[in-house]
């Protein structure tokens, strides 16, 4: 019996004794019933089986069968779409929920994980919102810069210590002056739809690259590319950089081909990448993912993944973030959970005063207002309004730096009214919320706009900000030290807020790092431009997110990537 009618069937059955004899009352509660009490037999023998309810049958006159229900008729559904979605058939599940969209979402929580079907390694997760184009030349929120590193490959990698490996080229070597990198690419390496990753693609990649707001502060002194041969790419530079190689890591330098950079390219459209999974499909419902067979390195554990988009009742929630508003709850939890590892993010949510707005703001002026925006005093208003996030005041651009605080000033008289600009993410809205709140306590009175991520990033690359502050979210990936150093250099949005003295002369302090550091050493480096943008007011860090591996109880022996995901090639499940 199909389990869609057997629920039909089980809903009008009420906690009641029936004569076995009289089919009359069984036909009464199913329009099912074809008024055989044979029928009728099965359908409650097949419920019984299912733990659904109680049945004695007896026989005789005078006799009474005793039928009681043990489970509602909305848990019975809920176990039936439980059992369709972990067989993949979701149409189904939704029936069986009579098209109840919430309950589906939280059976998809419940149900998150890795399983085995018809042999295959699948794993769900649930998100609280859809996700943009996956294309490495967007801005991307961290969710999306984790997916498109699933979806791409780069000529290298490098991990969070700055040390370099082979990605799609195997070896490289650079000439005696630093102005010459030569790439030597693996052969029969392919992009998802099968053409060849040759010398000339990666020419025509990096020329386009090149073009774009957001990689020409990278690439001032790349003078021009050629590929000798198919499988040799050679970059000239114009001045001495000693690990070039480095930043071709980054996420940004993903290998794709050109005409998803040079085109005006939609989420509909099919992504066409170079790494260890493909895309299957990206919708307002779901992304999958599938690993990619001809993969030319290590192929994906995991065979095929599925996120689905559940929203969340707070707007803010997402499985891999803990979301506490008080650190004793936090305490408390750890206290109750101590396998529940917790670890604090390496980005950072920011503040920074827009050297570019109409009136720009005296240096004292962003001087006492950052000494009014304090973590502490944010903290205590969002911990006040009960918000559900959980956060680490920020007291320097990254949490492994030294703290670093601007000097203190006096209010200055003329100040009443600020703008701040953000775009649509949870953390920002909760930090503009709390600077409303702390200097209206001031009699500074605040407009808060928000836009779109896609706006924002227009703005950034157009005609730049107006308002006299700008929040944003500065990001590190697994490739730690040069996407610090590229956060600096060619965030358009953090760069659309600086003036042309501060460009210039964050500008030449970056060029002579790379002139003569390695990346090991990027870090170190960084800190005293950082500390200079924070001391002379320019940007205020604010918090760093608190992230806990939710997921960990999943997958057996999976570790968190800096993104706040499992690592999903590296899921398994014995068979």
């Amino acid at each position: 019996m199909k389990p869609i009618k057997l629920v039909r069937f089980f809903a009008r059955l009420e906690s009641y004794s029936v004569h076995e004899e009289n089919a009359v009352l069984l036909d009464e509660v199913s329009e099912l019933l074809y008024t055989t009490t044979r029928y009728a037999r099965t359908l409650l023998g097949d419920m019984q089986r299912n733990g659904w309810l109680q049945w004695t049958p007896k026989t005789g006159r005078n006799q009474r069968s005793i039928l009681k229900k043990l489970y509602s008729e909305a848990e019975v559904r809920r176990q039936i779409a439980l059992n369709f979605i972990s067989q993949k058939q979701f149409e189904e599940a939704l029936e069986a929920l009579q098209d109840n969209q919430q309950i589906f979402g939280e059976l998809l929580k419940q149900s998150s994980g890795a399983g085995l079907h018809n042999g295959l390694l699948h794993v769900q997760l649930t998100y609280n919102r859809t996700f943009s184009a996956l294309y490495p030349h967007n801005i991307l929120r961290n969710s999306e810069r984790f997916f498109v590193r699933q979806l791409y490959s780069c000529l290298v990698k490098q991990d969070a210590k700055g040390n370099t490996t082979a990605d799609i080229a195997h070896h490289w070597q650079m000439s005696e002056d630093g102005k010459v990198w030569s790439f030597y690419l693996r052969p029969k390496v392919q992009f998802h739809d099968g053409s060849p990753i040759h010398g000339q693609a990666i020419v025509d990649l990096f020329n386009a690259y090149k073009k774009r707001d957001g990689y020409k502060r990278d690439l001032w002194h790349l003078l021009r590319i050629e590929s000798p041969q198919p499988r040799v790419v050679k970059f000239y530079l114009s001045s001495e950089d000693i690990d070039f190689v480095s930043k071709l890591a980054d996420v940004k330098y993903s290998i794709q081909p050109v005409k998803q950079v040079t085109k005006s390219i939609s989420k509909q459209t099919a992504v066409i990448g170079s790494g260890p999974f493909k895309l299957l499909e990206q919708s307002d419902k779901w992304l999958k993912l599938r690993a990619n067979e001809a993969f030319h390195g290590y192929r994906s554990l995991t065979d095929e993944l599925t996120i689905w988009h559940v929203k969340s009742q707070n707007g803010g929630e997402s499985y891999s973030h803990k979301l506490l508003s008080k650190q004793s709850e936090d305490e408390e939890e750890t206290a109750v959970q101590p396998t529940k590892r917790l670890c604090v993010e390496d980005g950072c949510l920011l503040t920074v005063f827009n050297q570019n707005a109409a009136k720009k703001l005296p240096t004292e002026t962003r001087r006492w207002l950052v000494h009014v925006m304090q973590g502490e005093a944010l903290w205590k208003d969002i911990t006040k309004n009960k918000v559900p996030i959980n956060l680490v005041a920020a007291e320097n651009f990254y949490p492994f730096w030294k703290p670093w605080n601007s000097v203190a000033a006096t209010k200055p008289a003329e100040i009443n009214r600020l703008s701040i600009l953000i775009y649509n993410h949870f953390g920002l809205k909760v930090c503009a919320q709390a600077i409303s709140n702390v200097l209206a306590k001031h009699g500074i009175e605040v407009d808060i706009e928000e836009v779109p991520i896609e706006t924002y990033a227009k703005l950034a690359k157009g005609d730049g900000f107006t308002q006299d502050i700008v929040l944003m979210n500065l990001l590190l990936d697994d490739n730690l030290p040069t996407s610090a150093l590229l956060a600096f250099q060619s965030d358009i949005a953090f760069r659309s807020c600086l003036d042309a003295k501060t460009s210039d002369w964050l500008d030449t302090n970056l060029r002579k790092l790379c002139a003569d550091a390695q990346s090991t050493h990027y870090l170190e480096r960084l800190e005293s431009i950082g500390n200079y943008l924070i001391s002379e007011a320019i940007a205020k860090p604010l918090f760093h997110h608190m992230q806990s591996m939710s997921f960990q109880d999943m997958f057996s022996g999976v570790d968190m990537t800096p993104w706040g995901w499992p690592d999903i090639q590296q899921i398994w499940l014995e068979d």
